[in-house]
């Protein structure tokens, strides 16, 4: 600024630095771009000045590592192709510019670097978080519920921060206590994550390169910007237990004057007083009437802003940071400054010959969420009405709000202030009101300009004003996950009513995580409704009272062990206490831990008696930490549920987009101080200087570096400096050590960019500058690899990505960059270096493939002999210092190429034929056949030695033609997330509900009408009709054609599981990333039981071992999934690039079988780098020769580009020559170019429009080849995407998807798996956000699959699809029967299910013989009916294999009550069937009462109980039911099974096992089924079931047996008539209701006894639906016997062989379940300690169940008091126990407990209890109950609490329970 001419100097972006015109050739001009006047530049040549500028640097820059160090990090932080995100392909300055971030921080902190990439313009239109909107600001603006964009949430955490799993200081994985590696965030995180990254939008326009002839989308070099309106608000999750804002100040603990204070900062406006970090409103701007608040010069601050620059003229910084607490005198106090509470835009006037303005950056605080004594505030005018829109609470300790002050306490309201816009506490409303002589009020009018010239603006509503109202803040519960929001509770207007603000209204959908107490919370409706301050909004959630209280957190530094300990106990922030008044705080040192510093302001404080107002003081990772000893807890008024008081930095009613900076600051802090986040940098940087395999104590090392910010003398001192981390890296002994060059594991394979650039600066490359200049664009088609043309955000290889090399398989090692080296990159990148050396750098005209160099104008010339670059713009210059000698010349070469690694068996291949060029005198061609020969060798591409056998690779085909006849798979690729909800679309005739509106509701805005689908019928879904996406119609044409199928909601799963599960601990790998994703799919492996293999590999593997001719063919999607096992030697070819005659113009004949020769087999202790480049050098040779030599081949086929188009041509052409290569079993993968990550949502219906077109042409060409019939096209995806669309109209990832299969012998038609239904969070697979865990796995398609190309034997299925046994084959596995019409597998037979380990398991291994000595006979064994298989007698030898037939079972005797004598333990080995066949024909004879009841089962039991009776049904009406079978199960249909009416009970046939119900009695007695009875319904008898099937079970982890299964009668009789509905069945044991119309089946000869049962009916009349209106199963019911009461009487003598326990819950026991509102965490109650234990009240008994680790005889009962709470502990209980499973409970004891009718004491928490088997802890205190005459063993214990001390109360509390007895 020049105060005296008021003249501005504009400043650039941040970090921009000017061109410095005297740096001779380093000067480049960038043209303007189109639209933009007169154009200087074709499209081209725009989009070719950055990868020139690029070159250029890479080429010439002085700072060559630098440019390294920026090149890696922008493969760290990628951003993809130009064009293919929000930016068009011809912008150039924006590129480079987000390059030169890279550059620019390449050796400063990673931190800044992480705010610069997050803020980019280019970076927020990649990862499509630019125009990010919150869930309410799409609520309020469009009317729709949209989430945020997830993408950059993800990708920062995943990619460029902290990695997918958490990792020690040495790159190994952080394994939890199941032996599984930690996650560092799930999918929750990511969702509250995604919340912090809206907002962002396109910088404004402002003065300078931004308004220049500029188009709109030009200005985006300059950081984005955030947009309040669109900004999440709410609290915000880390990734530690905690939130985004732990220790950070609150912003009411600031100074009173802060902006006076140490710290304060400012930035300069110029003479705009328009804040940019505080939302005024921009028609203040001009308005002279707007009182601004200005500084004189007799104000301190003034002298900070002025600064005088010794001339008497104000230099009026940009920035000013005030450096000490400001000292006012009593004049300087008369300043306006010093009166206010608060101070936004500060105006300067005297001393300056124009205004200037400064505005004051408050510092970064934070706001409790929850608080007591909220005021209320309104927002805009207040008409006639009375009414206050907008109303919210207000926190009256926070400036937030105008006073508003009235003459009476409703009167009309007037706003006074001191400069407009100007916000007070409300303490401070009240004394400006009194000092008008007014008083603050809850006006009923409040109007512009009456309202006095502070209200100017409020007609707009740009700011808010305090009332004396009430405002409460309540919390909106969700029983079900926990989570809450905010709701505000304004005292109702002068007119009776309530406008409150959207953000907060009780319809608030603004959930976030809750962090509760004990994990304790409200989990039913019916638990909300019995607290009193609770109540149940109208959308089903829970609204509640809240209450905070403030509680000290350490009495002394006692309680503190370490630093640690304070750091994770304390998270409320504190202010620096230098910034508060002098001697306020005292320092009291670190009291004896290290590390620490405390301050008191309390009188007595000191180090053992410290105070809520004591701060703690820490530095961790170069950043200081102040935090108070204070805690702040939200109660549920009236209840035991609390939560910690979340904080947010976005004040709800005063939001500013200054502390929507400081909050995505804090966000971008927790990922960099995260303890992954060094180990992570340092791997990928290590990886990207030379070392793929680094070791753990290196990438210690590097991590340590980084984490101090010094290496040795080097770096900052900073924790993140990138100067240390890359000193670590080049100056460590592993970096430098030569001899590791020998080890087999260690170097890298070279980038291939790296490659080119080293070859050009050590040949010493040289332009025609500066007509001529390297562009080395498109590089990333010809070699893999290219400036400013990363694929995707995952750059261009992943860091994981390991070789199919059988060295670097048992190597276990990884090579990222051989995931590029497909056959045309090789055979480019050598022929292009070639070209280079032969003619220079030049056009493709002359030469191709080649380096192309960029001119002005005109082609350029071509040369016609090899050797002339004289026409080239650019060639080598290099000579060699002595060209005499052979030696030295390959000595001097080797050295600038391989570091002079070429080793002995090359250097003797290559030395003769460079002396042979140097004996002819020719220097110049010798020189050439040396640089072609090295850069062909292995020791050019890979950075360590390479060592050979000294034989060349023989690769061939095969030799005679294949038998049987040919089949191929071609597998469609649609990486990225295709969105398939909306390519198969649910439509009409629904058996229930309205799908298609469900549809409709989940998807909003991205929902397809019904005219853009076409129709397609299927019987087996919810829904007959469903639509296909009219982009995608050739799918429809097919399936209507029979020749497509699809695959609804499938997905990998490692076994199958539900929301109601822990699904992410059930699934073993991390679910929603592209890489762990898209591996999944091309692996079908999750346990990596067969690691480095893909499944189509793996297939074809067993396919070539049973005899067929097999190829594996990648033609776009990379070779994952075709690889094999190395032992059956599958190599996975290369297709697509077009067959070429190599090395046309040669410098030495033959080169290429030289080369041959110098990649020759590896010895078994090659390199595996090295190893990798030759073999795949060799397989490329190879492809490239065997294509040239198929008769009659259309190589244009081959050259059609990477789109999905040319890829299925290359496809066919490759196909037709199947005969020549004598193949008949092939797969293909092609991918289709263009990401389906459709975050934004602009892309899908051009993605599938373009695979329309191409799979229609290639259907047709199959057609005309007569291959359609041979071909089956499978079509996946990483994953699907979410219903529920983001703010950007797009979608997030997913799981399960939609997916095809399409051929001629395709069994199309059809939809098979289970298309979710309902499609609302009430289905057991919605996750959330319409995310559904599939109900298919890939391994059932597969299977499918495999079994149609020819695999038939489990083992070779077991191969293929290591984890299929953890799936059905009834339920989830095809078969080529079911998948095709000409399938001939006889093998779909029904297997059990076994889940596999978290540890693979080997393969083939048979499953082992039962341990235990078999099951002796029963005492009482039945007479067999005739019919009765034989019993064999048991034996003392093992149990047989399983055959095909079911071995009888032993039987067994229900036990009504335990003996003293415990049950053998259970084997891992089912029991097979009854021995009981059912009798065939049904007969009406009634069945005698049994004699002799069995039990199927493991366990011998003794005589059956005498009592029992028959009823007409073991099903009761308060049984439990679920359906099986159904597609679409229904809770309340299902009950009407047993309802005794004739209410319908229907479902619809899912396919995936016979349709029916699985019954829980709830008398929950043993009882045996004699007959089944079905009713019919009133209509559609074409529901009715034909056949049935009845099973049993005794225990729910058991076998099911089948009791009978057969026709029913009616089925071969006139359709019977029907029954009304809602009618009585009155029916009895002997006959059904003879008013109804029934069917019945006899089972009399079944005499087995089940808990459970399973009635199916696999046939019905015809349709897709059964019904029934009542199922009865007549039978006998057992009962039990009650057991004995409890006693005080002494403990009786032990049983024979007990030993007896303090507790029989010892170590082992297992909790299994809580119930009645209990803690899950039930190990705090039987952990030998006095840790508390709680359980919220529902209105039932409270209490959970036990399972110690063996058989026990109980014989007391105790409870130890908790810490406080008296009214909270129990008095009544209930003790029960059974053997286990789902045998019944057998009460041992009940009553009250002792201490009932008695006060008792406390115990203090987390004591040891030390008891005996005799009495309890004597220093505690207990209540106990003795069981002395019980005798019964059971394995499993139900603790139940039937009444408290006070029975109204709302919590059951207690420190620990013991039941002393005897161990068996």
């Amino acid at each position: 600024f020049n105060a005296a001419s008021g003249g501005v100097l504009m400043c650039g972006s941040p970090d921009e630095v000017a061109s410095d015109p005297f740096e001779g050739d380093n000067g480049f001009d960038v043209s303007k771009p189109q639209g933009t006047g007169t154009r200087s530049s074709s499209i081209w040549q725009l989009s070719t000045q950055r990868h020139v500028t690029w070159a250029h640097l890479a080429l010439h820059g002085a700072d060559e590592l630098r440019q390294k160090m920026a090149w890696s990090l922008s493969q760290i932080v990628a951003v993809g192709l130009p064009g293919s995100g929000m930016v068009f392909e011809e912008q150039t300055e924006h590129y480079i510019a987000f390059f030169d971030i890279f550059v620019n921080y390449a050796f400063s902190n990673y931190r800044s670097l992480m705010e610069a990439f997050s803020f980019n313009v280019i970076m927020g239109g990649w990862l499509s978080f630019i125009g990010n909107k919150s869930l309410q600001a799409n609520i309020d603006e469009e009317g729709k519920e949209s989430f945020p964009d997830e993408n950059f949430a993800r990708e920062i955490m995943q990619l460029f921060s902290i990695g997918l799993f958490k990792l020690n200081m040495d790159g190994s994985t952080v394994i939890d206590a199941d032996g599984n590696s930690e996650q560092t965030y799930s999918i929750a995180d990511i969702v509250s994550y995604s919340r912090a990254w809206t907002g962002f939008d396109r910088p404004s326009e402002r003065g300078g390169v931004s308004v220049a002839e500029r188009q709109w989308n030009d200005h985006i070099i300059d950081p984005m910007e955030i947009n309040t309106r669109h900004r999440d608000l709410f609290p915000k999750t880390n990734l530690i237990g905690g939130y985004i804002g732990d220790k950070v100040a609150l912003c009411e603990d600031l100074p009173p004057k802060h902006f006076l204070a140490k710290g304060a900062v400012y930035m300069s406006l110029g003479s705009n007083p328009e804040p940019q970090r505080h939302d005024d409103a921009s028609d203040w701007r001009e308005n002279p009437d707007m009182a601004r608040l200005e500084v004189l010069p007799m104000s301190p601050l003034y002298v900070k802003l002025c600064a005088d620059d010794g001339t008497g003229q104000c230099a009026l910084p940009t920035k000013v940071v005030i450096g000490e607490n400001l000292i006012y005198d009593e004049i300087a106090r008369m300043g306006a400054e010093y009166n206010v509470d608060t101070i936004r835009v500060i105006e300067l006037k005297i001393g300056v010959k124009k205004p200037i303005y400064y505005e004051y950056i408050r510092p970064s605080c934070v706001e409790l969420a929850f608080y007591e004594g909220g005021k209320k505030q309104s927002k805009g005018q207040i008409w006639r009405d009375m009414i206050m829109e907008e109303a919210i609470c207000g926190n009256p300790a926070l400036p937030t709000a105008t006073p508003m002050c009235c003459t009476s306490p409703t009167g009309a309201g007037k706003i006074f202030c001191r400069y407009q816009g100007e916000r007070v506490t409300y303490s401070s409303a009240e004394a400006i009101c009194l000092a008008e002589g007014m008083m603050q009020c809850h006006p009923s009018q409040l109007k512009e300009p009456r309202g006095g010239p502070c209200a100017n603006g409020i007609r707009q509503a740009h700011f808010r004003s305090w009332s004396n109202a009430y405002c409460n803040v309540q919390v909106k519960i969700d029983p079900a996950s926990g989570d809450i929001a905010i709701v505000h509770d304004p005292q109702t207007d002068n007119a009776n009513s309530i406008a409150v603000e959207s953000v907060v209204h009780q319809d608030t959908k603004n959930f976030f995580q809750a962090r509760w107490d004990d994990d304790l919370h409200p989990r039913t409706l019916s638990e909300c409704l019995a607290l009193q301050s609770c109540d149940i909004h109208e959308d089903n959630f829970c609204i509640c009272h809240t209450e905070v209280s403030t509680n000290l957190v350490f009495s002394s530094t006692a309680e503190i062990s370490s630093l640690e300990d304070a750091m994770d106990a304390l998270h409320m922030g504190a202010v620096d206490p230098a910034s508060l008044d002098s001697g306020l705080y005292s320092d009291m040192g670190d009291c004896g831990i290290p590390g620490l510093t405390l301050f008191t302001t309390h009188p007595g404080g000191s180090c053992s008696n410290l105070s809520i107002g004591t701060i703690f003081s820490f530095e961790r990772k170069s950043k200081l930490f102040f935090v108070k000893n204070s805690k702040s807890t939200v109660h549920i008024s009236g209840s035991g549920f609390s939560f910690r008081n979340p904080v947010l930095f976005n004040s709800l009613s005063d939001p500013e987009s200054r502390d929507m900076y400081h909050e995505t600051s804090e966000v971008v802090d927790s990922l960099f101080y995260h303890p992954s986040h060094p180990p992570f940098l340092a791997m990928r940087l290590i990886q990207r200087f030379g070392i793929s395999n680094p070791s753990p104590k290196f990438i210690e090392r590097v991590a340590t570096a980084y984490s101090l910010g010094m290496y040795g003398q080097l770096g900052t001192g900073k924790y993140g400096c990138l100067g240390a981390l890359t000193a670590a890296i080049l100056l460590d002994d592993e970096s430098r050590q030569v001899v590791l060059d020998a080890d087999p594991v260690f170097g890298q394979l070279r980038e291939p960019l790296v490659k080119v650039i080293a070859f050009f600066r050590s040949m010493g490359l040289q332009y025609n500058l500066p007509l001529h200049m390297p562009t080395l664009l498109g590089t990333e088609g010809l070699i893999g690899q290219g400036s400013y043309e990363s694929p995707s955000v995952f750059s261009f290889f992943l860091p994981e990505f390991a070789p199919s090399v059988d060295v670097a398989q048992s190597a276990g090692v990884v090579a990222p960059e051989s995931m590029v080296l497909n056959g045309g990159n090789v055979i480019n990148m050598l022929e292009a270096m070639y070209n280079t050396i032969k003619f220079g750098i030049t056009d493709t005209k002359c030469v191709s493939p080649s380096f192309e160099a960029y001119r002005g104008g005109g082609p350029f010339s071509c040369a016609s002999e090899e050797g002339d670059t004289s026409l080239s713009p650019a060639r080598s210059t290099y000579w060699p210092s002595q060209t005499n000698d052979v030696d030295e010349i390959l000595d001097e070469i080797s050295l600038l190429l391989t570091s002079g690694r070429l080793g002995v068996s090359n250097r003797e291949i290559i030395r003769p034929l460079v002396q042979a060029e140097l004996s002819t005198g020719d220097i110049a061609k010798s020189i050439r056949v040396a640089q072609e020969l090295i850069i062909g060798s292995p020791e050019f591409h890979a950075t360590n030695i390479a060592r050979k056998q000294g034989t060349v690779r023989e690769l061939t085909g095969y030799e005679t033609a294949p038998a049987a006849p040919y089949k191929a798979i071609v597998v469609v690729a649609l990486l990225g997330g295709a969105d398939s909800f909306n390519m198969l679309v649910p439509m009409g005739q629904c058996q229930v509900g309205n799908q298609y509106a469900e549809y409709v509701d989940a998807r909003e805005g991205k929902a397809l009408p019904v005219s853009n689908l076409t129709s397609i019928m299927d019987q087996n879904q919810n829904c007959q009709e469903f639509g296909v996406n009219n982009d995608f119609d050739v799918l429809a044409q097919l399936y209507n054609d029979n020749q497509a199928l699809f695959f609804a909601n499938l997905g990998v799963l490692s076994k199958h599981t539900s929301r109601h599960d822990d699904w992410t601990k059930d699934t073993s790998f991390q679910l929603f990333a592209h890489n762990t994703m898209q591996h999944e799919f091309f692996t079908c492996d999750p346990y990596e039981e067969n690691a480095g293999t893909g499944v189509a590999g793996r297939m074809l593997d067993m396919l070539k071992k049973i005899g067929f001719h097999t190829s594996a063919n990648n033609v776009g999607a990379g070779g994952k999934m075709l690889t094999g096992d190395q032992q059956y030697n599958n190599p996975v070819w290369s297709i697509g690039g077009a067959p070429r005659q190599l090395d046309q113009n040669p410098t030495i004949g033959g080169l290429f079988e030289i080369l041959k020769a110098l990649n020759g087999v590896g010895d078994v202790s090659n390199s595996v780098m090295s190893e990798t480049w030759s073999s795949r050098f060799a397989a490329s040779v190879f492809e490239n020769e065997q294509l040239l030599a198929i008769p009659g081949s259309n190589n244009e086929n081959y050259a059609g580009g990477s789109g999905l188009t040319s890829q299925f041509n290359a496809v066919a052409e490759f196909m037709k020559s199947r005969q020549h290569r004598k193949v008949n079993r092939e797969v293909y993968i092609v991918k289709q170019r263009g990401s389906y990550d459709g975050h934004d949502g602009n892309r899908l219906g051009e993605l599938f429009t373009e695979a329309n077109g191409a799979i229609g042409n290639f259907v047709q060409t199959l057609k005309d080849l007569n291959l359609w019939d041979s071909t089956a096209i499978v079509m996946g995806s990483d994953f699907g995407r979410s219903l529920n669309p983001n703010s950007n109209g797009g979608s997030d990832h997913a799981w399960g998807g939609n997916y095809f299969l399409l051929g001629g012998k395709v069994n199309g038609g059809q939809i098979l798996g289970t298309y979710p239904y309902p499609l609302t969070p009430e289905h057991p697979k919605w996750i959330g956000r319409g995310r559904f865990i599939p109900t298919t796995p890939w391994d059932g398609v597969w299977n499918g699959i495999g079994s149609w190309m020819g695999l038939r034997s489990d083992e070779d299925l077991d191969f293929v699809l290591p984890n299929r046994k953890s799936f059905s084959k009834c339920d989830d596995l095809f078969y080529d029967t079911d998948l095709f019409v000409d399938g001939a597998c006889t093998c779909n037979e029904c297997a059990e299910v076994t889940h596999p380990p978290t540890t693979p398991l080997p393969t083939n291994v048979p499953t082992p013989k039962p341990t235990s000595s078999p099951t002796p006979e029963p005492t009482n064994p039945p007479t067999p009916d005739p019919t009765d298989l034989p019993t064999p007698e048991p034996t003392n030898e093992p149990t047989p294999e399983p055959t095909d037939s079911p071995t009888p079972e032993p039987i067994l005797d229900p036990t009504p009550e335990p003996t003293n004598v415990p049950s053998p333990m259970p084997t891992s080995n089912p029991t097979p069937g009854p021995t009981n066949v059912p009798t065939p024909v049904p007969t009406s004879n009634p069945t005698p009462k049994p004699t002799n009841v069995q039990t199927p089962g493991p366990t011998p039991r003794t005589s059956p109980s005498s009592s029992g009776e028959f009823v007409k049904s073991i099903f009761d009406v308060g049984s439990s039911v679920t359906a099986v079978g159904c597609t679409s199960p229904n809770s309340n249909a299902n009950k009407r099974v047993f309802d005794q009416t004739t209410e319908k009970w229907y479902c619809g046939v899912s396919g995936t096992e016979p349709t029916g119900v699985v019954v829980s009695p709830s008398h929950g007695m043993l009882s045996v089924a004699k007959k089944l009875r079905v009713y019919t319904h009133n209509n559609c008898p074409n529901c009715d079931a034909m056949t049935y099937i009845v099973s049993g079970r005794v225990d729910s982890s058991n076998a099911w047996f089948e009791i009978s299964s057969g026709d029913l009668p009616w089925r071969y009789e006139a359709i019977p008539s029907r029954n009304s509905r809602g009618n009585i069945v009155s029916s009895s044991y002997d006959a059904g209701d003879p008013l109804r119309t029934f069917t019945e089946v006899d089972m009399l000869s079944n005499n087995n006894a089940y808990l459970e049962y399973k009635v199916q009916f696999p046939v019905i009349r015809s349709g897709g639906t059964v019904s029934a209106s009542e199922i009865e199963l007549p039978g006998w019911v057992i009962h039990h016997d009650p057991t004995v009461s409890p006693t005080m009487s002494p403990v009786a003598s032990a049983p024979e062989g007990g030993v007896e326990t303090n507790s029989i819950f010892g170590l082992g026991s297992t909790a299994n379940e809580a119930f009645g509102g209990c803690s899950t965490n039930i190990s705090r109650a039987i952990d030998k300690s006095t840790s508390k234990y709680a359980c919220g009240k529902t209105g039932g008994d409270l209490g959970f169940v036990v399972t110690p680790p063996q058989m026990s005889v109980v014989k007391g009962f105790r409870v130890y008091a908790h810490n406080n709470c008296p009214k909270c502990d129990a008095v009544a209980y209930k003790l029960e126990g059974r053997v286990g499973g789902s045998s019944p409970w057998i009460v041992i004891g009940s009553g009250d407990l002792p201490w009932k009718y008695t006060h008792t004491g406390r115990n203090a928490r987390k004591l040891p209890i030390n008891s005996s088997f005799e009495s309890g802890d004597p220093d505690l205190v207990f209540t106990e109950v003795g069981f002395p005459s019980n005798t019964g063993a059971y394995l499993q214990y139900k603790v139940s609490f039937t009444e408290t001390r006070d029975p109204t109360g709302t919590l059951l509390v207690l420190a620990g329970i013991e039941l002393p007895g005897y161990l068996l």
